[in-house]
């Protein structure tokens, strides 16, 4: 019985062999190539049309409290106050230290406490919106710490 058990297994085996062998081979496939596109440099907000330059508000490394007082301030609720058509976007930025995701989120608590204290401060809410930049604006090197001080900041722009 174990002797036809094999038998059986070997012609099986043979059989499997013999075909594979005189089947047509299949065409050699090409691997498929993800395509990675390398990370856009980014552009720093640096023309008049897109970011008031004047309006920039410094934060230390990983700060997310608004100061209580700023010209900043002042400068922006009298313009709001000149120029009804005026809209504003609070957009926070960090330096590049630490995961981009970490960065971005960091980048919105700031940008969302400066809105906060603008809101106390009687701006209307309807006239600013809240954004996050986070590492992707540099406007400086970021391989100096003077150049990271000045990559974590609040801007403002006009929209």
């Amino acid at each position: 019985m174990r002797i036809i058990l094999k038998l059986s297994v070997l012609l099986c085996l043979a059989l499997v062999i013999t075909t594979s062998c005189t089947e047509d081979k299949p065409k050699k496939q090409t691997p498929l190539k993800a395509e990675v596109k390398p990370k856009p440099k980014p552009k720093p907000y640096k023309t008049a049309e897109e970011t008031i330059s004047s309006w920039v508000i410094p934060y230390t490394i990983s700060a997310t409290r608004a100061p209580e007082t700023s010209p900043v301030y002042d400068q922006i609720i009298e313009e709001l106050n000149r120029d009804n058509s005026l809209y504003l976007k609070v957009i926070g930025h960090t330096c590049e230290i630490g995961f981009e995701y970490k960065n971005d989120k960091l980048g919105k608590e700031r940008a969302q406490a400066i809105y906060d204290r603008l809101i106390e401060l009687g701006v209307d809410s309807d006239r600013i919106e809240v954004e996050t930049a986070g590492e992707s604006n540099p406007v400086a090197d970021n391989s100096t710490e003077e150049g990271r001080e000045e990559n974590r900041r609040v801007t403002f722009r006009r929209f």
